[in-house]
């Protein structure tokens, strides 16, 4: 019984190296994946042509995006992971994090979705939108700012605001975003290989196991 516990235990390490390894890419303080969709409390256009609706899709669901409106998110989570600083991407976002005082390394992006308007099929011009959003436990909690990645650039939302679990803000058009928030537990930042030393220690731990396995398969014999 005492060996099986400790080969259970082995397997147990290996399990939990492998998803620390891979729970948050580089700048994210977590997986992407896993985080739900914001929950749309207000989303309207300021022109009263417009009768359509906001549909909010996380990362994690990009696959049900259409062609452009996926390779728009997965370009904007591909210069997240690579960024070796967040202001990098905007002049602004770094000048209100400087007056903050923040440390740039501090910086994170808590979440990152697409925001898409449906419904209206009278013109393709639109006015403003307004947007309140509802969001998870912890997801604008140190809030930064919010970022908008449009027309391949990226863009700070210079009026959203956060009151508890609340973000709201205002926008011309509608793409990705990204919440900016400040961490004391700062992630790897920039194109980093990080990846690979935890693969190195999965790779020992799991002959670690192979040889644990083959001992007590050997005294048992």
């Amino acid at each position: 019984m005492k060996k099986i516990f400790v080969l259970f235990l082995t397997v147990a390490m290996v399990l939990s190296m492998g998803v620390t390894a891979f729970a948050g890419p580089g700048n994210f303080l977590d997986s992407p994946s896993k985080n739900k969709a914001p929950e749309v409390i207000e989303g309207n256009n300021t022109s009263p042509d417009c009768d359509g609706y906001i549909v909010v899709t996380p990362y994690a669901d990009r696959a049900t995006l259409n062609a452009e409106k996926r390779a728009a998110i997965e370009k904007a989570y591909d210069d997240i992971v690579a960024a070796e600083d967040l202001t990098d991407f905007n002049a602004k976002l770094l000048s209100l994090v400087d007056a903050k005082k923040i440390p740039h390394e501090n910086l994170a992006v808590s979440d990152l979705f697409d925001v898409s308007y449906y419904g209206c099929d009278k013109h393709d011009d639109h006015a403003d939108f307004n947007i309140k959003l509802k969001c998870d436990k912890g997801i604008l909690e140190g809030f930064v700012g919010l970022l908008h990645f449009t027309g391949g650039k990226w863009v700070l939302v210079e009026d959203a605001k956060v009151e508890g679990d609340i973000l709201s803000f205002r926008a011309k058009d509608l793409s990705p975003f990204a919440i900016v928030v400040e961490t004391e537990n700062p992630p790897q930042t920039g194109d980093s290989t990080s990846w690979r030393i935890y693969l190195v220690l999965m790779i020992v731990s799991a002959a670690a196991l192979a040889v644990v396995g083959y001992k007590l398969k050997k005294s048992e014999d």
